[in-house]
């Protein structure tokens, strides 16, 4: 099963919008178990911080209360003990914690949608990816590539970058004879 450290800012995001990608993460995370999230007591102390600004609390109010929502999650999930990574590796040290509790845990996925952290690409094996590309992942995985950040997409054969293809999947062949279903209507290509 699939492996993942979520940043702050995917928790936040999903509070406030439960219908973007991070707030489908998290609905996958809770409702099917899609992958098992990995946390360190920091990144749960920086979520629940982040969840009780006050222009945060504004945006949830009345849809539901961040810190319960968040500690269901942190019920559920894989907690692992506090580690430093030496030397630091991300531009900003606080993003070190996700990387540490990634190694730890791990976990194959750090999601987030900090664009320097993005940047990285991956470190030890553990891909950085924004929140649409892991749930592409989740969702099937061979759309991912396309959305992941340019720097993590060296060592792909170009035409599957082009075609939205990972290097060991490849897309669904559609023929003229095959119906494609979109929506409720289906659709001959």
């Amino acid at each position: 099963m699939i492996r993942a450290v979520l940043d702050a800012n995917v928790y936040v995001s999903a509070a406030i919008r439960p219908e973007g990608p991070p707030g489908r993460i998290i609905e996958r995370f809770l409702r099917e178990a899609a992958f098992e999230l990995v946390l360190s007591p920091a990144i749960v102390e920086e979520v629940l911080r982040a969840l009780a600004y006050p222009k945060i609390r504004k945006l949830t109010r009345g849809v539901i209360d961040p810190k319960l929502w968040f500690e269901d999650i942190v019920v559920l999930a894989d907690l692992v003990a506090e580690q430093r990574i030496q030397p630091a590796v991300c531009e900003d040290p606080d993003d070190d914690k996700y990387a540490a509790a990634a190694l730890a845990g791990r976990a194959a996925f750090i999601v987030t949608g900090d664009e320097a952290f993005l940047g990285l690409g991956e470190h030890e094996g553990v891909r950085i990816v924004m929140p649409r590309a892991f749930l592409e992942q989740l969702l099937g995985g061979w759309r991912a590539h396309r959305l992941l950040p340019r720097s993590s997409r060296r060592g792909v054969p170009q035409g599957a970058a082009r075609a939205g293809a990972l290097p060991s999947q490849t897309p669904p062949v559609i023929t003229p004879t095959m119906p494609v279903v979109s929506g409720q209507k289906k659709v001959r290509p």
